[in-house]
């Protein structure tokens, strides 16, 4: 006789009230640092519980310029690194406790830290480079919430 194949769900889909306050912290940051945003959901997809949307960093710069507000381009990075860090740091001080899912959101950081980090190394041990960091993380990219370890 053949096993009953399971009908359950992903514990990172179960977990709504977690994703809905990581996605809330995405988003509520980003609007809070003048980033330019789109919609946030926990409805999940294939590949996670849910996602916030931060707008492409040279349609932020350029809105703006629109609304006549002068900054470095860094800060565009600086601004879409909280608005990643957020998810996170929102279920840790709202649930005490971030259950993982933040993985993507971590690379992305770091790739964004590459784009305002001086194109040279200073650590020791590492060799100097002047060779522009290759990034993918523009473009309108959603944060999500994926389940631990992906």
């Amino acid at each position: 006789m053949g096993r009953a194949m399971s009908t359950e769900e992903p514990a990172y889909v179960n977990d709504r009230r977690h994703t809905a306050i990581h996605e809330a912290g995405h988003a509520v940051i980003g609007r809070v640092v003048t980033m330019a945003c789109g919609g946030a959901t926990i409805v999940a997809d294939d590949e996670s519980a849910g996602h916030s949307v931060t707008a492409d960093p040279y349609a932020v710069l350029a809105a703006w310029e629109a609304r006549e507000k002068w900054r470095p381009s860094s800060s565009v990075w600086v601004g879409r690194i909280l608005a990643y860090m957020a998810g996170a740091e929102a279920e840790e001080v709202i649930l005490g406790g971030c259950q993982g899912g933040d993985g993507d959101d971590r690379r992305w950081i770091t790739d964004m830290l590459y784009e305002i980090a001086p194109r040279t190394s200073t650590m020791p041990g590492k060799p100097a480079s002047a060779e522009p960091h290759a990034n993918s993380c523009t473009g309108t990219v959603p944060t999500s919430r994926r389940s631990p370890g992906c």
